[in-house]
Parts: structure tokens; sequence; C-alpha cells
């Protein structure tokens, strides 16, 4: 307890698998914030820094703005991006709460507007996603239409059926059946399936990464390689990913 006094609360689930070891030793992880988590960080803690990336949605669990605000009052840096964190972010990027990455940047400009678009279902044990959000559909249907694998009429159709699922049931092995089912060739099957299982295409995951690294690192590390990888998405048979059933929010 003592040993992690200074280093950076970061509250987060699904959305930082990607992290080392090493960088995970740097941090206080902390499970997805839920309310009343960040009050107990003022009774226990001096100002330091919080990272909020995922957290449990719903009236009566999530973690509040008025919470957010008391830290920053406090002294506190809150750093918000991915999720539950980028949504808050965008509330509060007034009174100094610092959003990151492209989530957050989605929901300033009104692309996202609710939790509805960043909520998942996932593993209570390994935080492991176990359904697809609707800001991840919309960064596969992205790629695939930058790299001409589907039109923008299909893009926007697709991503017109994917918001009608219940989020709690939206798996991508759901999802890419209607898309077959609606036409779509299996070559773009294919290479949506493998997308999903790239983390790079998947802005929750990514943005995450983004905020932790950047705030040990002391300055914003950008990624080396942001472009669309035409290359992997036009060889991409033999690359596959898919879906499951589950349990939990966040």
């Amino acid at each position: 307890m003592f040993q992690n006094r200074k280093l950076p609360v970061v509250f987060a689930g699904p959305s930082l698998s990607q992290l080392s070891e090493i960088e995970r030793c740097r941090i206080d992880l902390r499970p997805p914030v839920r309310r009343g988590d960040l009050q107990a960080l003022l009774s226990i803690d001096s100002p330091r820094t919080v990272i909020l990336i995922d957290g449990l949605f719903g009236t009566s669990m999530s973690v509040t703005p008025t919470e957010c605000r008391h830290l920053l009052q406090k002294g506190w840096l809150v750093v918000g991006a991915s999720s539950m964190g980028a949504l808050r972010a965008s509330e509060l990027w007034s009174l100094g709460m610092v959003g990151v990455g492209d989530v957050f940047t989605l929901f300033r400009i009104g692309v996202l507007r609710s939790d509805a678009d960043v909520a998942v279902a996932y593993h209570p044990d390994t935080f492991e996603e176990i359904t697809a959000s609707l800001v991840h559909v919309r960064s596969i249907l992205s790629v695939l239409e930058q790299s001409a694998k589907i039109s923008g009429l299909e893009a926007r159709k697709l991503l017109n059926y994917a918001q009608r699922i219940y989020w709690y049931e939206r798996s991508w092995q759901y999802l890419l059946a209607i898309w077959s089912s609606l036409g779509i060739d299996e070559d773009v099957i294919q290479t949506a399936k493998y997308l999903v299982a790239d983390y790079r295409f998947h802005p929750k995951k990514r943005d995450a990464l983004l905020a932790v690294r950047s705030v040990l690192a002391g300055r914003w590390t950008a990624w080396p390689d942001m472009g669309i990888p035409k290359n992997d998405v036009s060889s991409t048979n033999q690359k596959t990913a898919g879906g499951s059933a589950g349990k939990s929010l966040g």
C-alpha cells in the first residue's frame, strides 16, 4: 500500500489489456471505477495523478462528474481516456480535467453522445471484452471503408444495424453473422475479423495505452504509425477473431 502512494492511480479493465508488466509496476492499477471510488481517494491520499479509463455504468454505479470535480478542486491531476474516463473528460475539460485520445475527441465534437457508445460486457475475472462497443464498430467500419472494402453507404448501413442491437448482446460473432446475411463479401468478413483482433484498430485500447504511457513519460507519447495498414488489411485470410457470451459491464 505505502509503496503505491506516489504512483498514478489508474482505474481500468478491458481497455488496458495491452499494458506490459513493467508498465503495470509503475502504476497503482485498480478495477473499473465506480461511484464512491474517487471520494475514497480524497480521504486517504494527498493529491497526485488519477487516470480514469474504464468504469461501471448505470445511474447508481457510475462515477459522477461531481466526484471528478472534487478531485480537481483538491489539486489532483485527473486524466480521462478511452471509455468512462473519456466521457467524463468531455464534460469537465473546462474545469481542468485532461482528455486524451480519439474517443475523448469524438465525445467533444458530438459524434459520440453517451455511455451507450462505449459500453461493453466483459469477463469479471479476466476483464476480457465479450461484446463490441459502438465506438469499436465505428473504427472497424471506418478502416474497411477507407481501404475500399466497403462503400460509405454500406458502412452507414452496418453501423445502423449495430446500433439496433442491445449492447449486452452485441458480440462480434453476432455482428459478423448479420453482416454476412446482409450480403457482405466473405473477404470483407475475414478482414473485419483480423481488424477486430488487432488492438491498433480498437480506439478504447489504443487511447488507454496512450494516456498511461503519456503520464508515465511526462510528455505526449505519439503512436509511431497511425496510417491504415493497407498491406495488412489486404492479406488477412488466415487471421480471425471471435466473440462469446458474457456477464459484467464496463
